[in-house]
């Protein structure tokens, strides 16, 4: 087949308008100039509207929308993607994404965007109980692990443990470290000072300070 140089022309004009086309619809919605996958982080306990990532449209003619198992939690506002719901790393899954659709007719491409949520420490480490009923036999040498009592957290942040040191039961016993909640024994027990010896243990999430914590009875000895 021959080809005229005006039937090249028109196929070369056919051609341009196709790349063109491609490129309008890979370039239609972007975030940050990344690819068609954006990675996010947004702190539990937001406000609902907040804002999640702006999206970038090349022109006003493109409209914006949600697809996905995820859309009904977040919306559109103009190029701003928001959070229609307030988010709880304990309770939701930490990591979820959401599809966007970036629309001028004839054109679509979509971007993904992946959230991530961050935990914050907003739960008080908890015993199980509030009170500890122990038999702890007189002999019982020094060094001996009692009990272990230890506390969870549902922020699952590292926990710090320590004795007040107002009991008449802090004298005698210890604990192994300050992340360990096993009650040692620290001195031989002597009941003609007393029977009945109380200890209240506190776990909390800072060594230093006691920022968030549970200070409940944590253990009386009989």
């Amino acid at each position: 087949m021959t080809v005229t140089s005006e039937g090249r022309g028109v196929w070369l004009a056919i051609l341009g308008a196709l790349l063109a086309g491609v490129g309008a619809q890979q370039n239609l919605c972007w975030i940050n100039n990344a690819g068609a996958q954006y990675v996010t982080e947004i702190m539990e306990n937001n406000k609902i509207g907040d804002a999640v990532v702006n999206i970038s449209v090349a022109d006003s003619n493109v409209a914006l929308s949600l697809e996905g198992a995820n859309a009904n939690m977040f919306r559109i506002d103009g190029e701003s993607l928001r959070v229609n719901v307030i988010l709880d790393a304990e309770t939701m899954d930490p990591v979820f994404s959401v599809t966007v659709i970036c629309r001028r007719q004839p054109d679509t491409n979509q971007l993904n965007v992946i959230v991530v949520i961050v935990n914050e420490n907003d739960n008080a480490p908890m015993f199980s109980q509030s009170e500890y009923f122990l038999s702890v036999s007189e002999l019982t040498p020094v060094g001996t692990s009692v009990e272990r009592i230890q506390a969870t957290d549902a922020d699952k942040e590292a926990l710090f443990y320590s004795l007040d040191g107002n009991t008449n039961g802090s004298e005698f016993f210890r604990l192994a470290s300050s992340n360990s909640p096993s009650i040692l024994v620290a001195k031989l027990l002597d009941f003609d000072e007393g029977e009945r010896l109380e200890l209240i243990m506190s776990a909390s999430v800072s060594v230093l300070e006691c920022l968030v914590c549970d200070n409940e009875k944590g253990t009386v000895f009989w």
